[in-house]
Protein backbone atom coordinates (compact mmCIF):
# COMPACT_ATOMS: atom_id res chain seq x y z
CA UNK A 1 0.00 0.00 0.00
CA UNK A 2 3.02 2.56 0.79
CA UNK A 3 4.31 2.04 -2.71
CA UNK A 4 1.26 2.27 -4.37
CA UNK A 5 0.56 5.54 -2.18
CA UNK A 6 4.22 6.62 -3.41
CA UNK A 7 3.77 5.93 -7.19
CA UNK A 8 0.43 7.70 -6.73
CA UNK A 9 2.20 10.99 -5.07
CA UNK A 10 5.29 11.07 -7.56
CA UNK A 11 2.75 10.78 -10.71
CA UNK A 12 0.64 13.51 -9.22
CA UNK A 13 3.35 16.22 -8.22
CA UNK A 14 4.87 14.81 -11.51
CA UNK A 15 2.01 15.77 -13.75
CA UNK A 16 2.08 19.50 -12.07
CA UNK A 17 5.80 20.20 -12.39
CA UNK A 18 7.32 22.39 -14.68
CA UNK A 19 11.36 21.85 -15.75
CA UNK A 20 13.97 24.27 -16.21
CA UNK A 21 16.39 21.41 -17.24
CA UNK A 22 18.14 23.07 -20.83
CA UNK A 23 16.00 25.59 -23.20
CA UNK A 24 12.71 26.79 -21.98
CA UNK A 25 9.89 24.94 -19.81
CA UNK A 26 8.30 21.96 -20.01
CA UNK A 27 4.89 21.20 -19.14
CA UNK A 28 3.64 17.62 -18.00
CA UNK A 29 0.13 16.34 -19.45
CA UNK A 30 -2.03 13.91 -18.35
CA UNK A 31 -0.87 10.62 -19.29
CA UNK A 32 -1.73 6.74 -19.82
CA UNK A 33 -0.36 4.03 -17.43
CA UNK A 34 1.27 1.28 -19.16
CA UNK A 35 -0.31 -2.01 -17.62
CA UNK A 36 3.51 -4.26 -18.09
CA UNK A 37 5.73 -4.42 -15.08
CA UNK A 38 9.30 -5.59 -15.14
CA UNK A 39 11.99 -6.24 -12.72
CA UNK A 40 15.35 -4.81 -13.02
CA UNK A 41 18.79 -6.58 -11.13
CA UNK A 42 22.10 -4.77 -11.36
CA UNK A 43 24.86 -6.98 -10.78
CA UNK A 44 28.33 -5.55 -10.19
CA UNK A 45 29.00 -4.41 -13.71
CA UNK A 46 30.62 -1.13 -14.84
CA UNK A 47 28.95 1.22 -16.70
CA UNK A 48 24.83 0.23 -16.93
CA UNK A 49 22.21 1.58 -19.05
CA UNK A 50 19.00 0.42 -18.57
CA UNK A 51 16.23 1.76 -21.19
CA UNK A 52 13.26 1.06 -23.46
CA UNK A 53 13.32 -1.55 -25.78
CA UNK A 54 11.33 -0.33 -28.45
CA UNK A 55 11.50 3.28 -29.80
CA UNK A 56 8.24 5.38 -29.91
CA UNK A 57 10.07 7.61 -32.73
CA UNK A 58 12.67 10.54 -32.29
CA UNK A 59 10.26 13.54 -33.23
CA UNK A 60 10.24 16.83 -31.47
CA UNK A 61 7.80 16.33 -28.93
CA UNK A 62 7.70 12.57 -28.92
CA UNK A 63 7.38 11.52 -24.65
CA UNK A 64 8.96 8.59 -22.91
CA UNK A 65 7.63 7.52 -19.53
CA UNK A 66 9.53 5.77 -16.80
CA UNK A 67 8.49 4.69 -13.44
CA UNK A 68 10.19 2.75 -10.98
CA UNK A 69 10.83 1.64 -7.53
CA UNK A 70 13.95 0.91 -5.79
CA UNK A 71 13.85 -2.39 -3.44
CA UNK A 72 17.76 -2.71 -2.80
CA UNK A 73 20.87 -0.66 -3.87
CA UNK A 74 24.23 -0.51 -3.08
CA UNK A 75 26.98 1.41 -5.74
CA UNK A 76 30.65 2.51 -5.88
CA UNK A 77 30.15 4.40 -9.19
CA UNK A 78 30.95 8.59 -8.97
CA UNK A 79 27.78 8.82 -11.68
CA UNK A 80 24.24 8.19 -12.25
CA UNK A 81 21.72 10.43 -14.49
CA UNK A 82 19.96 10.50 -17.02
CA UNK A 83 20.79 9.01 -21.13
CA UNK A 84 19.47 10.29 -24.48
CA UNK A 85 21.00 8.23 -26.73
CA UNK A 86 20.91 7.05 -30.78
CA UNK A 87 23.52 4.17 -30.42
CA UNK A 88 22.11 2.20 -27.22
CA UNK A 89 24.61 -0.45 -27.41
CA UNK A 90 27.72 0.87 -27.58
CA UNK A 91 29.62 1.13 -24.38
CA UNK A 92 29.35 4.77 -23.97
CA UNK A 93 26.37 5.84 -25.67
CA UNK A 94 26.67 9.27 -25.38
CA UNK A 95 29.80 9.92 -26.89
CA UNK A 96 30.78 10.51 -30.41
CA UNK A 97 27.78 12.43 -31.05
CA UNK A 98 25.71 9.80 -30.29
CA UNK A 99 23.90 11.26 -26.97
CA UNK A 100 23.61 13.47 -24.02
CA UNK A 101 23.58 12.66 -20.24
CA UNK A 102 23.09 14.53 -17.27
CA UNK A 103 24.66 13.08 -14.53
CA UNK A 104 25.30 12.94 -10.83
CA UNK A 105 29.42 13.29 -9.68
CA UNK A 106 29.62 11.48 -6.80
CA UNK A 107 32.52 12.43 -4.82
CA UNK A 108 32.19 9.63 -1.69
CA UNK A 109 30.06 6.11 -1.32
CA UNK A 110 28.65 7.89 1.42
CA UNK A 111 27.02 10.27 -1.13
CA UNK A 112 23.27 8.39 -1.96
CA UNK A 113 23.08 8.30 -5.43
CA UNK A 114 20.46 10.17 -7.08
CA UNK A 115 18.15 7.42 -8.63
CA UNK A 116 18.74 4.30 -6.53
CA UNK A 117 17.54 5.98 -3.45
CA UNK A 118 16.05 2.88 -1.41
CA UNK A 119 12.75 2.65 -0.84
CA UNK A 120 11.72 5.38 -3.42
CA UNK A 121 8.90 5.20 -6.18
CA UNK A 122 10.53 7.43 -9.44
CA UNK A 123 8.71 8.64 -12.04
CA UNK A 124 10.80 10.09 -15.41
CA UNK A 125 9.49 11.81 -18.25
CA UNK A 126 11.94 11.83 -21.38
CA UNK A 127 10.47 14.48 -24.25
CA UNK A 128 12.33 14.82 -27.57
CA UNK A 129 13.40 18.72 -28.27
CA UNK A 130 14.91 20.10 -31.54
CA UNK A 131 17.91 20.50 -28.98
CA UNK A 132 18.09 17.46 -28.00
CA UNK A 133 15.94 15.95 -24.78
CA UNK A 134 14.14 17.27 -21.57
CA UNK A 135 13.27 15.47 -18.92
CA UNK A 136 11.00 15.94 -15.60
CA UNK A 137 11.70 13.66 -12.46
CA UNK A 138 10.17 12.80 -9.50
CA UNK A 139 10.21 10.51 -6.68
CA UNK A 140 8.12 9.87 -3.40
CA UNK A 141 8.38 7.67 0.06
CA UNK A 142 5.50 7.07 2.09
CA UNK A 143 4.26 10.62 2.72
CA UNK A 144 6.62 12.28 1.24
CA UNK A 145 7.90 13.26 -2.31
CA UNK A 146 10.08 16.04 -4.20
CA UNK A 147 11.30 16.50 -7.29
CA UNK A 148 14.66 16.70 -8.14
CA UNK A 149 17.09 18.11 -11.03
CA UNK A 150 20.30 16.63 -12.32
CA UNK A 151 22.32 19.48 -14.20
CA UNK A 152 25.82 18.59 -14.94
CA UNK A 153 26.00 17.29 -18.85
CA UNK A 154 28.42 15.09 -21.01
CA UNK A 155 28.75 14.26 -24.50
CA UNK A 156 31.20 14.41 -27.02
CA UNK A 157 31.17 15.46 -30.71
CA UNK A 158 27.90 17.10 -32.23
CA UNK A 159 24.81 15.60 -30.42
CA UNK A 160 22.69 14.03 -33.27
CA UNK A 161 19.85 15.48 -31.19
CA UNK A 162 17.18 14.49 -33.78
CA UNK A 163 17.64 10.78 -33.80
CA UNK A 164 17.60 9.84 -30.24
CA UNK A 165 15.08 7.48 -29.15
CA UNK A 166 16.62 5.42 -26.56
CA UNK A 167 16.44 7.11 -23.16
CA UNK A 168 16.91 5.86 -19.40
CA UNK A 169 19.32 5.40 -16.30
CA UNK A 170 22.76 5.69 -16.02
CA UNK A 171 25.36 4.45 -13.90
CA UNK A 172 28.88 4.56 -14.69
CA UNK A 173 32.59 4.45 -13.49
CA UNK A 174 32.20 1.95 -10.95
CA UNK A 175 30.10 -1.20 -9.46
CA UNK A 176 26.46 -0.91 -8.65
CA UNK A 177 24.58 -3.76 -7.18
CA UNK A 178 20.33 -2.73 -7.54
CA UNK A 179 16.68 -4.49 -7.51
CA UNK A 180 14.22 -2.40 -9.21
CA UNK A 181 10.90 -3.42 -8.85
CA UNK A 182 7.17 -2.02 -10.74
CA UNK A 183 9.45 -1.24 -13.75
CA UNK A 184 7.17 0.90 -16.52
CA UNK A 185 7.94 2.22 -19.48
CA UNK A 186 5.62 3.90 -22.05
CA UNK A 187 4.90 6.21 -24.40
CA UNK A 188 1.61 8.87 -24.02
CA UNK A 189 -0.58 6.80 -24.93
CA UNK A 190 0.52 3.97 -22.47
CA UNK A 191 2.14 1.47 -24.78
CA UNK A 192 4.58 -0.55 -23.24
CA UNK A 193 8.40 -0.16 -24.84
CA UNK A 194 9.61 -3.00 -22.68
CA UNK A 195 12.86 -2.61 -20.31
CA UNK A 196 16.24 -3.41 -22.24
CA UNK A 197 19.66 -3.59 -20.51
CA UNK A 198 21.54 -3.14 -24.08
CA UNK A 199 24.50 -4.83 -22.76
CA UNK A 200 23.54 -7.83 -20.94
CA UNK A 201 24.52 -5.53 -17.40
CA UNK A 202 21.50 -5.93 -15.88
CA UNK A 203 18.96 -8.83 -15.69
CA UNK A 204 15.54 -7.85 -17.07
CA UNK A 205 12.51 -10.11 -16.69
CA UNK A 206 8.79 -9.33 -16.53
CA UNK A 207 7.12 -9.37 -13.07
CA UNK A 208 5.47 -12.62 -11.55
CA UNK A 209 6.37 -15.91 -10.91
CA UNK A 210 7.85 -17.87 -14.32
CA UNK A 211 5.71 -20.65 -15.32
CA UNK A 212 7.62 -24.46 -15.84
CA UNK A 213 6.98 -25.64 -19.45
CA UNK A 214 4.19 -28.60 -19.46
CA UNK A 215 4.82 -29.36 -23.35
CA UNK A 216 8.40 -30.87 -23.26
CA UNK A 217 7.99 -34.46 -22.69
CA UNK A 218 11.87 -35.57 -21.67
CA UNK A 219 13.06 -35.06 -18.29
CA UNK A 220 16.34 -36.76 -16.46
CA UNK A 221 16.81 -37.78 -12.95
CA UNK A 222 20.73 -36.63 -11.96
CA UNK A 223 22.55 -37.75 -9.15
CA UNK A 224 26.12 -36.82 -8.32
CA UNK A 225 28.13 -38.52 -5.59
CA UNK A 226 31.53 -36.90 -4.24
CA UNK A 227 32.46 -35.42 -7.48
CA UNK A 228 34.11 -32.35 -8.15
CA UNK A 229 34.06 -28.98 -10.10
CA UNK A 230 30.71 -30.06 -11.93
CA UNK A 231 28.78 -28.80 -14.64
CA UNK A 232 25.78 -30.17 -16.07
CA UNK A 233 24.85 -28.39 -19.57
CA UNK A 234 22.41 -28.98 -22.64
CA UNK A 235 23.14 -32.03 -24.54
CA UNK A 236 22.48 -30.21 -27.89
CA UNK A 237 23.45 -27.33 -29.36
CA UNK A 238 21.53 -24.10 -28.20
CA UNK A 239 20.05 -22.77 -31.48
CA UNK A 240 17.84 -19.73 -29.87
CA UNK A 241 18.95 -16.69 -27.75
CA UNK A 242 17.24 -18.52 -24.90
CA UNK A 243 17.72 -21.62 -22.89
CA UNK A 244 15.39 -22.89 -20.20
CA UNK A 245 16.97 -25.20 -16.62
CA UNK A 246 14.17 -27.38 -14.64
CA UNK A 247 14.73 -28.74 -11.91
CA UNK A 248 13.65 -30.37 -7.96
CA UNK A 249 16.21 -30.74 -5.49
CA UNK A 250 15.29 -34.12 -3.79
CA UNK A 251 18.08 -34.85 -2.03
CA UNK A 252 21.68 -32.37 -0.97
CA UNK A 253 24.31 -32.47 1.22
CA UNK A 254 26.84 -30.79 -1.15
CA UNK A 255 29.85 -28.26 -0.13
CA UNK A 256 31.21 -25.95 -2.80
CA UNK A 257 32.58 -22.18 -2.58
CA UNK A 258 30.98 -21.83 -6.24
CA UNK A 259 27.72 -22.08 -7.69
CA UNK A 260 26.77 -20.38 -10.83
CA UNK A 261 26.65 -20.37 -14.80
CA UNK A 262 28.85 -21.02 -16.97
CA UNK A 263 28.70 -20.02 -21.28
CA UNK A 264 31.30 -21.58 -23.31
CA UNK A 265 31.71 -24.23 -26.48
CA UNK A 266 33.87 -26.14 -23.79
CA UNK A 267 30.91 -27.98 -21.19
CA UNK A 268 32.87 -30.74 -20.93
CA UNK A 269 35.91 -29.85 -19.58
CA UNK A 270 36.98 -29.52 -16.13
CA UNK A 271 36.90 -25.85 -15.95
CA UNK A 272 34.28 -24.72 -18.93
CA UNK A 273 34.28 -21.26 -18.49
CA UNK A 274 38.00 -21.23 -18.69
CA UNK A 275 37.63 -20.54 -22.74
CA UNK A 276 34.23 -18.42 -21.85
CA UNK A 277 32.11 -16.64 -18.95
CA UNK A 278 31.03 -17.42 -15.43
CA UNK A 279 28.59 -15.88 -13.56
CA UNK A 280 28.38 -17.17 -9.98
CA UNK A 281 27.80 -16.73 -6.62
CA UNK A 282 30.82 -17.74 -3.95
CA UNK A 283 29.33 -19.83 -0.94
CA UNK A 284 30.61 -19.19 2.71
CA UNK A 285 32.63 -22.50 4.16
CA UNK A 286 29.51 -23.84 5.57
CA UNK A 287 26.70 -22.86 4.01
CA UNK A 288 24.51 -25.06 1.62
CA UNK A 289 24.41 -23.16 -2.00
CA UNK A 290 21.39 -20.95 -3.32
CA UNK A 291 20.97 -23.54 -6.58
CA UNK A 292 20.94 -26.90 -3.87
CA UNK A 293 18.13 -26.25 -1.76
CA UNK A 294 16.83 -29.03 -0.83
CA UNK A 295 13.06 -29.61 -1.30
CA UNK A 296 13.19 -26.65 -3.19
CA UNK A 297 11.67 -26.20 -7.03
CA UNK A 298 13.90 -24.44 -9.74
CA UNK A 299 13.12 -21.99 -12.55
CA UNK A 300 16.39 -20.52 -14.73
CA UNK A 301 16.08 -18.62 -17.67
CA UNK A 302 19.33 -17.91 -19.78
CA UNK A 303 19.88 -15.33 -22.78
CA UNK A 304 22.70 -14.65 -24.78
CA UNK A 305 23.05 -11.51 -26.66
CA UNK A 306 25.45 -9.54 -28.54
CA UNK A 307 27.54 -8.48 -25.34
CA UNK A 308 26.69 -10.73 -22.54
CA UNK A 309 24.23 -13.13 -21.14
CA UNK A 310 22.03 -12.80 -18.33
CA UNK A 311 20.86 -15.79 -16.00
CA UNK A 312 17.94 -15.27 -13.72
CA UNK A 313 17.39 -17.83 -10.98
CA UNK A 314 13.73 -18.64 -9.76
CA UNK A 315 13.32 -20.81 -6.20
CA UNK A 316 10.29 -21.90 -4.86
CA UNK A 317 10.11 -23.39 -1.70
CA UNK A 318 7.91 -23.81 1.71
CA UNK A 319 5.41 -22.11 -0.52
CA UNK A 320 7.28 -19.07 -1.20
CA UNK A 321 8.62 -17.97 -4.47
CA UNK A 322 11.66 -15.63 -4.62
CA UNK A 323 14.23 -14.56 -7.58
CA UNK A 324 18.08 -14.31 -7.39
CA UNK A 325 20.53 -13.43 -10.09
CA UNK A 326 24.43 -14.16 -9.39
CA UNK A 327 26.83 -11.33 -8.17
CA UNK A 328 29.91 -12.05 -9.57
CA UNK A 329 31.48 -13.11 -13.11
CA UNK A 330 35.13 -13.81 -14.87
CA UNK A 331 36.07 -15.09 -17.80
CA UNK A 332 35.40 -13.41 -21.53
CA UNK A 333 32.20 -13.66 -23.49
CA UNK A 334 31.91 -15.87 -26.48
CA UNK A 335 28.70 -14.73 -28.05
CA UNK A 336 29.03 -18.10 -30.26
CA UNK A 337 28.70 -20.64 -27.71
CA UNK A 338 26.08 -22.34 -27.19
CA UNK A 339 26.18 -24.40 -24.23
CA UNK A 340 25.13 -23.21 -20.79
CA UNK A 341 26.13 -25.24 -17.53
CA UNK A 342 24.99 -25.47 -13.96
CA UNK A 343 28.62 -24.99 -12.17
CA UNK A 344 29.30 -26.28 -8.29
CA UNK A 345 33.02 -26.01 -7.56
CA UNK A 346 35.64 -25.16 -6.80
CA UNK A 347 38.63 -27.33 -6.56
CA UNK A 348 39.34 -30.95 -5.34
CA UNK A 349 37.77 -30.59 -1.38
CA UNK A 350 34.85 -29.32 -2.56
CA UNK A 351 32.07 -31.88 -2.96
CA UNK A 352 28.98 -32.31 -4.96
CA UNK A 353 26.44 -35.09 -3.39
CA UNK A 354 22.87 -33.98 -4.78
CA UNK A 355 19.57 -36.23 -6.75
CA UNK A 356 18.00 -33.98 -8.58
CA UNK A 357 14.31 -34.86 -10.01
CA UNK A 358 12.52 -33.40 -13.17
CA UNK A 359 15.16 -32.11 -15.41
CA UNK A 360 14.36 -30.08 -18.00
CA UNK A 361 16.81 -28.16 -20.27
CA UNK A 362 15.14 -26.56 -23.32
CA UNK A 363 15.22 -23.80 -25.86
CA UNK A 364 12.64 -21.07 -26.01
CA UNK A 365 11.08 -22.92 -29.28
CA UNK A 366 10.56 -26.17 -26.51
CA UNK A 367 12.64 -28.38 -27.79
CA UNK A 368 14.33 -30.67 -25.69
CA UNK A 369 18.18 -30.07 -25.79
CA UNK A 370 19.16 -33.30 -23.20
CA UNK A 371 21.47 -33.24 -20.37
CA UNK A 372 25.42 -33.89 -20.17
CA UNK A 373 27.94 -33.46 -17.88
CA UNK A 374 31.96 -32.62 -17.57
CA UNK A 375 32.05 -35.57 -14.81
CA UNK A 376 31.03 -38.98 -16.91
CA UNK A 377 30.36 -40.44 -13.32
CA UNK A 378 27.34 -38.21 -12.96
CA UNK A 379 24.12 -40.25 -13.36
CA UNK A 380 21.60 -38.89 -16.22
CA UNK A 381 18.62 -41.32 -16.29
CA UNK A 382 16.00 -40.15 -19.22
CA UNK A 383 12.60 -40.21 -18.51
CA UNK A 384 9.65 -39.45 -21.26
CA UNK A 385 9.35 -39.15 -24.58
CA UNK A 386 11.25 -42.15 -26.25
CA UNK A 387 9.46 -44.30 -28.78
CA UNK A 388 11.24 -42.16 -31.71
CA UNK A 389 14.83 -43.05 -30.05
CA UNK A 390 15.82 -39.81 -30.66
CA UNK A 391 17.39 -39.21 -27.25
CA UNK A 392 18.92 -42.39 -27.60
CA UNK A 393 21.17 -42.03 -30.52
CA UNK A 394 24.63 -41.88 -29.59
CA UNK A 395 28.30 -43.95 -29.85
CA UNK A 396 28.74 -45.16 -26.46
CA UNK A 397 32.81 -45.97 -25.67
CA UNK A 398 34.79 -48.27 -23.41
CA UNK A 399 38.42 -46.93 -22.84
CA UNK A 400 39.52 -49.98 -21.53
CA UNK A 401 38.64 -51.85 -24.44
CA UNK A 402 38.38 -49.56 -27.13
CA UNK A 403 34.79 -51.26 -28.41
CA UNK A 404 31.83 -49.29 -28.85
CA UNK A 405 28.50 -49.59 -29.22
CA UNK A 406 26.56 -47.41 -31.83
CA UNK A 407 22.60 -46.76 -31.25
CA UNK A 408 20.49 -45.71 -33.99
CA UNK A 409 16.82 -43.95 -33.87
CA UNK A 410 15.83 -46.68 -35.95
CA UNK A 411 16.23 -49.01 -32.48
CA UNK A 412 19.55 -50.27 -34.50
CA UNK A 413 22.79 -50.99 -32.79
CA UNK A 414 26.43 -51.88 -34.06
CA UNK A 415 28.78 -53.33 -31.64
CA UNK A 416 32.55 -52.40 -32.80
CA UNK A 417 34.79 -55.16 -31.04
CA UNK A 418 38.33 -54.42 -32.29
CA UNK A 419 37.35 -53.38 -35.65
CA UNK A 420 35.12 -56.86 -36.13
CA UNK A 421 31.52 -55.34 -36.49
CA UNK A 422 28.30 -56.90 -35.58
CA UNK A 423 24.50 -55.27 -35.87
CA UNK A 424 21.53 -56.16 -34.10
CA UNK A 425 19.05 -54.42 -32.33
CA UNK A 426 18.25 -52.89 -29.12
CA UNK A 427 15.17 -51.59 -26.35
CA UNK A 428 15.06 -49.09 -23.75
CA UNK A 429 12.57 -49.13 -20.97
CA UNK A 430 12.31 -47.89 -18.05
CA UNK A 431 15.92 -47.43 -17.09
CA UNK A 432 17.21 -50.60 -19.05
CA UNK A 433 18.60 -51.75 -22.29
CA UNK A 434 18.34 -55.05 -23.73
CA UNK A 435 20.85 -55.61 -26.55
CA UNK A 436 20.09 -58.13 -29.16
CA UNK A 437 23.33 -59.65 -31.12
CA UNK A 438 23.66 -62.69 -33.34
CA UNK A 439 20.14 -64.04 -31.66
CA UNK A 440 21.70 -63.69 -28.09
CA UNK A 441 20.24 -60.89 -25.78
CA UNK A 442 21.72 -58.77 -22.73
CA UNK A 443 19.39 -57.02 -20.41
CA UNK A 444 21.36 -54.25 -18.71
CA UNK A 445 20.40 -50.91 -16.48
CA UNK A 446 21.45 -47.85 -18.64
CA UNK A 447 21.64 -44.23 -17.77
CA UNK A 448 21.86 -41.72 -20.44
CA UNK A 449 25.35 -40.63 -19.70
CA UNK A 450 26.89 -44.74 -20.02
CA UNK A 451 26.08 -47.95 -18.75
CA UNK A 452 27.93 -51.32 -17.71
CA UNK A 453 27.71 -54.07 -19.73
CA UNK A 454 27.34 -57.74 -18.26
CA UNK A 455 31.41 -57.87 -19.00
CA UNK A 456 31.59 -55.58 -16.19
CA UNK A 457 33.06 -52.75 -19.04
CA UNK A 458 31.86 -49.91 -18.99
CA UNK A 459 30.43 -47.54 -21.75
CA UNK A 460 30.24 -44.05 -21.29
CA UNK A 461 28.14 -41.82 -24.22
CA UNK A 462 30.20 -39.20 -26.43
CA UNK A 463 28.66 -35.79 -27.31
CA UNK A 464 29.15 -33.26 -29.45
CA UNK A 465 33.38 -32.06 -29.41
CA UNK A 466 35.06 -29.39 -30.47
CA UNK A 467 38.57 -29.39 -31.31
CA UNK A 468 40.57 -26.11 -32.35
CA UNK A 469 43.31 -25.26 -34.19
CA UNK A 470 45.69 -22.75 -32.96
CA UNK A 471 47.98 -21.53 -36.01
CA UNK A 472 49.54 -18.84 -34.32
CA UNK A 473 50.46 -17.24 -38.02
CA UNK A 474 47.66 -14.77 -38.21
CA UNK A 475 45.42 -17.17 -39.94
CA UNK A 476 41.67 -18.06 -38.56
CA UNK A 477 41.53 -20.34 -36.00
CA UNK A 478 40.57 -24.10 -37.64
CA UNK A 479 37.22 -25.66 -35.67
CA UNK A 480 36.67 -29.22 -36.27
CA UNK A 481 33.20 -30.97 -34.52
CA UNK A 482 33.26 -34.55 -33.86
CA UNK A 483 30.22 -36.33 -33.44
CA UNK A 484 28.57 -39.69 -35.10
CA UNK A 485 29.04 -38.35 -38.39
CA UNK A 486 32.74 -38.68 -38.35
CA UNK A 487 32.79 -41.34 -35.99
CA UNK A 488 34.85 -39.02 -33.39
CA UNK A 489 37.38 -38.67 -35.24
CA UNK A 490 39.63 -35.02 -35.86
CA UNK A 491 40.62 -34.95 -39.27
CA UNK A 492 44.63 -33.88 -39.34
CA UNK A 493 44.20 -30.28 -41.36
CA UNK A 494 47.04 -29.05 -43.47
CA UNK A 495 50.59 -28.23 -42.38
CA UNK A 496 50.33 -24.29 -41.62
CA UNK A 497 53.21 -21.93 -42.86
CA UNK A 498 54.54 -19.29 -41.03
CA UNK A 499 57.13 -17.54 -42.52
CA UNK A 500 60.52 -18.05 -40.63
CA UNK A 501 59.74 -20.82 -38.63
CA UNK A 502 59.33 -24.58 -39.34
CA UNK A 503 55.94 -26.59 -38.25
CA UNK A 504 56.63 -28.85 -35.85
CA UNK A 505 52.96 -30.56 -35.24
CA UNK A 506 49.63 -30.10 -33.63
CA UNK A 507 50.30 -30.52 -29.64
CA UNK A 508 48.26 -30.17 -26.55
CA UNK A 509 48.44 -27.47 -23.92
CA UNK A 510 51.27 -29.33 -22.38
CA UNK A 511 53.49 -30.12 -25.74
CA UNK A 512 52.40 -33.17 -26.75
CA UNK A 513 52.17 -34.26 -29.61
CA UNK A 514 48.60 -35.03 -30.39
CA UNK A 515 47.64 -38.69 -32.08
CA UNK A 516 45.02 -38.17 -34.42
CA UNK A 517 43.99 -42.10 -34.28
CA UNK A 518 42.58 -41.89 -30.98
CA UNK A 519 38.42 -40.97 -30.56
CA UNK A 520 37.97 -37.72 -29.37
CA UNK A 521 36.19 -37.61 -25.90
CA UNK A 522 36.09 -33.98 -25.15
CA UNK A 523 36.33 -30.67 -26.47
CA UNK A 524 39.92 -29.54 -26.91
CA UNK A 525 42.23 -27.21 -27.98
CA UNK A 526 45.41 -27.90 -29.90
CA UNK A 527 48.73 -26.19 -30.48
CA UNK A 528 50.88 -25.53 -33.53
CA UNK A 529 54.14 -26.33 -32.30
CA UNK A 530 56.98 -23.92 -34.40
CA UNK A 531 60.91 -23.77 -34.66
CA UNK A 532 62.32 -20.01 -35.76
CA UNK A 533 65.25 -19.68 -37.26
CA UNK A 534 67.37 -18.89 -33.98
CA UNK A 535 66.73 -22.85 -32.72
CA UNK A 536 63.79 -21.76 -30.47
CA UNK A 537 60.87 -24.22 -30.08
CA UNK A 538 57.59 -22.73 -28.90
CA UNK A 539 53.92 -22.99 -28.80
CA UNK A 540 51.48 -21.04 -30.47
CA UNK A 541 49.01 -19.57 -27.36
CA UNK A 542 45.66 -18.13 -27.70
CA UNK A 543 45.19 -14.15 -26.39
CA UNK A 544 42.03 -14.28 -24.85
CA UNK A 545 42.01 -10.63 -23.48
CA UNK A 546 39.62 -8.61 -23.81
CA UNK A 547 41.27 -5.77 -25.80
CA UNK A 548 42.36 -8.27 -28.18
CA UNK A 549 39.84 -7.78 -30.40
CA UNK A 550 39.87 -11.38 -32.16
CA UNK A 551 41.76 -14.94 -31.46
CA UNK A 552 45.04 -13.24 -31.90
CA UNK A 553 47.86 -15.66 -31.40
CA UNK A 554 50.83 -14.06 -28.98
CA UNK A 555 54.47 -15.40 -28.57
CA UNK A 556 55.92 -13.65 -25.02
CA UNK A 557 59.43 -14.72 -24.98
CA UNK A 558 61.47 -12.65 -22.21
CA UNK A 559 65.12 -11.55 -22.44
CA UNK A 560 66.05 -14.21 -19.47
CA UNK A 561 64.52 -16.71 -21.99
CA UNK A 562 66.86 -15.84 -25.31
CA UNK A 563 69.87 -15.79 -23.09
CA UNK A 564 69.22 -19.11 -22.13
CA UNK A 565 68.59 -20.56 -25.03
CA UNK A 566 71.51 -18.73 -26.51
CA UNK A 567 73.14 -20.53 -23.78
CA UNK A 568 70.89 -24.24 -23.89
CA UNK A 569 71.09 -24.09 -28.16
CA UNK A 570 67.31 -24.89 -28.13
CA UNK A 571 64.47 -24.04 -25.73
CA UNK A 572 61.44 -26.10 -25.87
CA UNK A 573 58.28 -23.81 -24.38
CA UNK A 574 55.59 -25.56 -23.14
CA UNK A 575 52.96 -24.50 -21.24
CA UNK A 576 50.01 -22.41 -21.64
CA UNK A 577 47.59 -19.72 -20.38
CA UNK A 578 47.75 -19.30 -16.87
CA UNK A 579 43.98 -19.41 -14.73
CA UNK A 580 43.88 -18.92 -11.61
CA UNK A 581 41.16 -21.96 -11.25
CA UNK A 582 39.51 -20.59 -7.67
CA UNK A 583 37.92 -17.57 -9.69
CA UNK A 584 36.46 -19.37 -12.47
Amino acid sequence: MKRIKAFLMAFIMLSCMVCTIGAGTLQTDAVTISDQEYEVYFTGRHSSFLCNKQTAGNAVGTEYFLTYTVESATSSGSQNGFLGTSAPETQFPYTEGNGLLYYQQRKSDSETPELLMEGYTYFIKFTVTDSGYRYLAARAKGNSSEYFVIERKAATGNPKSTNYGYFGLWFGDGVTDAHLSHVRFYDAAGNDLGVWSPRSIATVKESGILSKDTTVDHWYRVEAVNLTNLAISNEQPLTTDQMFIEFSVAESASSCNQAGIAFSNYPDTTYPHSNGQLKYETVVEGEQTLLLEAGADYMIVLEKAECGFTAYVQITKDGKTFGKVFPNISGTYDKTAEYFSLWFGSGADYKANFVLENVKIYDSNQNNLGVQSNNKLLQIRHFGAILDYAACEAIYYCKETGNTYTLYTDKTVLFDQNGSMTEGTYQVSEGKITITLDGQSETFDYLYSGFTANDQNYYKRLYNYQVKFVAGNGSEDLIQYCNMENGYYVTKPADPELKGCTFEGWCTIDGTAYDFDEIVTQSKILYAKWTNNAGVTYLALEDTSEQSGGNAIVIVISALLLLMAAIAGVLIIKGGLRRDKNTK
